[in-house]
């Protein structure tokens, strides 16, 4: 059986040239803005997270200038999106590799 990973931020950057060379691979599962999931907010659903191998969090809050201009409310909303996701995968018992990148 292919592993299961999980991608945040699929649209942005990184995951966009990601996604399609996990595909043929990997049973992928995208979260994110793109298909109704705020990563901003806990994550009620966490049988999303079950029998997943590795969890790859590229989502962010990216627009530079409002990132400049108000620098601790995007650090804020960054930290709130891993916390989300960590405790997703704790209340679903797994232990995935967590990977977290930025461009």
């Amino acid at each position: 059986m292919k592993k299961k990973i999980i991608v945040t931020g699929g649209s942005g950057f990184i995951g966009s040239n990601l996604i399609p060379k996990l595909a043929s691979k990997y049973r992928l599962v995208t979260l994110g803005r793109a298909i109704g999931c705020d990563l901003l907010r806990p994550i009620t659903n966490a049988k999303v997270f079950e029998n997943v191998d590795v969890v790859v969090h590229l989502a962010s809050l990216t627009n530079v200038g409002y990132s400049i201009a108000n620098p601790a409310e995007v650090m804020t909303g960054n930290l709130a999106m891993c916390i989300n996701l960590l405790e997703a995968v704790r209340l679903a018992k797994q232990r995935p590799l967590f990977v977290l990148a930025s461009s």
